[in-house]
């Protein structure tokens, strides 16, 4: 155990009596400096699995609340630093960690670029650190830009496929010190890049696109260039901001939206997407300056408006202590403050842990929290002064007397619960990386922002087709009670809850938080769910054996279900009506194909008709001179002009012939 003292104890004393505001946990890791970890058997979770000490990776949230981490640097004072390019996963439930992907403790790899656009398991992106970008996307995967490797900045955009464990190289060159081509602003071009940048820590998703802003481009180069990468397209788009090498901005008015407004030019703010789904960010750095500025752009408008905090560099901020929330109140001016975004409908508000202050060379451990909604702030943990003192207190132990070491540059997720979680990071003071893994479980008796005091989101109604699943996602941890039972089925581990009936069905479901959940729940919901059948082809031809220039063929269509139709012959279309009419002019057997159409599939089937001639060639007659069939001749309902009529016997002799198709033979030979 290490535990240590700072100058601002009295401070901390003072917050401390304000009460109780929720407890770290010292959760997994070292807290040994730049501890190289235990990778473990790669693909297998462990209890002893634990990623190496690093700062600046790449972090995600999944679709199923488990946590990513790729990259980042081990910087040893007075060692060599290595450049990580593994992929690890945390399950905050069963919290164990994996490693997924990439190469262990490997200093500086090249990596796999393959071909652009093509992913394969021997892809790999090179290692890189320094305030990458990262998104995930509304498709699942997980994707990443840019960042630093040994020679410079990468432009490099990459999709990582969670089902198929490899990556995909999707834009950008895999060389370093790309240049920006910024194009037309506003449109889409295949020409377009941001090109090479790092400290461009964006994790904005809206409008099935990627959202980038500034960044650093080069040495002393911090812009406020915002740009899109549409994921269906794979376009770049320079949407707001200029190419000035570290512009100004222009504040404007706190509040007021003006078209004119632009934040400063910044490397490593923090960034985040608003309940209203605008997007915002805070703070950063541009080269001697920190940001304690809070500024929000929407989309619609294209428009950005400072909100919050001050226009001055190296602002000192204000606090009135734990709990104590007010818009007055702002954290004080830094960089890679780490961020985590509620994933619970119920929590409109953001966590901010830590950070640094370059006009200082200082470090922040204290924890903030800020609801975008009523532009309020709140001290929750630490002092709003740099370095601040610790205690990891007993590994897996909550205590009030535990406190994170200050740092900048780590990880930082929201599980379900709200519980803020921290890995890493990197201390300027000292020098070193962190390879621990922290967990912040909050008092909502403190922070009643993150209570359920604002309307759950619920899924109500779903059409399917007969067969299939309708899968309604709820947050992981609640208990679900659904009736009827007997066609459903819930999974608390992934928080899915599966419908698959066959008719209409109304499901009456209860959901129930645990009692300590900081976003506690006990409802009712109904969820509608629709069954559309399956098309059923049928059809019968209303003659199917017609004689030969008597009329046509044509279908009696008695499909159920169908909302359109396609008719075949011979695999040729020759009807999308109901029915079909069809017209010949040989003998033979004619089969027509029926295929039935709806948004639920397709049937088909294949009924067959016979068209024969009009002259009927008897085959037998009874010349017994009772006046019925005694005569063997062509029968035929018009007149005709015969040939030839020849009757020959077994042995091939002629016994009868006639070119009169009125006559016939008696049966008698001479």
């Amino acid at each position: 155990m290490k535990t240590f003292y700072s100058i601002v104890f009295g401070m901390f004393i003072t917050y401390a009596t304000c009460g109780q505001t929720g407890q770290w946990t010292w959760v997994k890791g070292s807290d040994t400096v730049n501890h190289l970890g235990n990778y473990g058997i790669q693909g297998v979770a462990s209890v002893s699995n634990n990623p190496p000490a690093r700062a600046n990776p790449a972090y995600w949230t999944d679709l199923d609340g488990n946590f990513w981490m790729f990259g980042g640097l081990i910087q040893r004072s007075g060692q060599s630093n290595i450049i990580l390019n593994d992929l690890w996963k945390f399950d905050p439930i069963t919290e164990q960690w994996t490693w997924v992907h990439g190469p262990t403790l490997n200093t500086a790899s090249g990596g796999q670029y393959g071909l652009q656009g093509i992913g394969a398991p021997t892809n790999l992106p090179p290692a890189r650190y320094l305030g990458k970008a990262n998104w995930t996307g509304p498709d699942g995967h997980l994707y990443m830009f840019g960042g630093a490797r040994l020679g410079g900045p990468l432009n490099d955009l990459w999709k990582y496929d969670i089902s198929l464990n490899q990556w995909t190289w999707l834009a950008g060159s895999s060389n370093v010190n790309a240049a920006v081509s910024y194009g037309t602003k506003g449109v889409p071009a295949i020409t377009n890049d941001p090109g090479a940048r790092y400290q461009c820590t964006s994790n904005w998703v809206a409008d099935n696109k990627l959202w980038l802003l500034g960044g650093r481009k080069g040495i002393g180069d911090q812009g406020n260039d915002l740009w899109s990468y549409d994921i269906t397209t794979n376009l770049w788009t320079w949407v707001s901001g200029v190419q000035t090498i570290s512009p100004a901005g222009n504040y404007g008015t706190k509040g007021i939206t003006n078209n004119t407004n632009q934040p400063p030019g910044r490397g490593y703010p923090t960034t985040w997407k608003g309940f209203n789904g605008d997007l915002y960010l805070f703070g950063g750095a541009k080269g001697a300056v920190n940001f304690n500025d809070v500024w929000r752009y929407n989309l619609a408008s294209n428009t950005w408006t400072w909100v919050s905090g001050s226009a001055a560099p190296n602002n000192t901020g204000h606090d009135g202590g734990w709990c104590e929330t007010d818009v007055s109140f702002t954290p004080r001016a830094r960089y890679e403050t780490g961020t985590g975004l509620t994933l619970n409908t119920c929590n409109r508000a953001q966590w901010f842990f830590g950070g640094y202050a370059i006009d200082q060379f200082a470090e922040f451990n204290d924890l903030w929290i800020y609801n975008s909604e009523e532009n309020t702030w709140a001290l929750v943990r630490g002092v709003n002064t740099p370095n601040g003192n610790f205690s990891y207190g007993t590994k897996g132990v909550p205590a009030s007397t535990n406190e994170i070491p200050a740092r900048g540059g780590m990880c930082t997720w929201t599980d379900q619960h709200q519980n803020l979680w921290v890995f890493g990071g990197y201390s300027v003071l000292n020098g070193h990386t962190y390879a621990d893994l922290w967990k912040f479980t909050p008092d909502t008796s403190c922070i009643n922002i993150i209570k359920a005091n604002t309307p759950r989101e619920f899924p109500t109604n779903f059409t399917i087709c007969f067969g299939d699943t309708a899968q309604a996602l709820f947050d992981r941890g609640n208990e679900i009670v659904c009736s009827p039972s007997s066609s459903s089925s819930f999974d608390a581990t992934r928080g899915e809850l599966k419908l698959y009936p066959t008719k209409d069905q109304i499901y009456n479901i209860t959901i129930t938080s645990r009692s300590d959940a900081p976003c506690p729940l006990d409802t009712s919901i109904e969820i509608r769910v629709g069954v559309s059948q399956l098309p059923k082809a049928a059809f019968s031809l209303q003659k199917s054996t017609i004689a030969l220039g008597d009329e046509p063929f044509a279908s009696l269509n008695r499909s159920t279900n169908a909302a359109s139709y396609e008719w075949r012959y011979r695999g040729n279309n020759i009807s999308t009506g109901e029915n079909f009419v069809q017209r010949f002019r040989d003998i033979g057997t004619y089969c027509f194909e029926l295929i039935a159409i709806n948004d639920c599939g397709r049937d088909s089937i294949i009924q067959c008709g016979e068209m024969i001639g009009n002259i009927l060639v008897p085959n037998a007659f009874s010349p017994n001179g009772d006046g019925k069939n005694d005569i063997f001749q062509l029968i035929s309902s018009r007149n005709i002009d015969l040939e030839f009529l020849k009757v020959f016997n077994r042995w091939g002799q002629l016994i009868f012939e006639t070119n009169n198709a009125n006559k016939g033979w008696d049966g008698k030979v001479n």
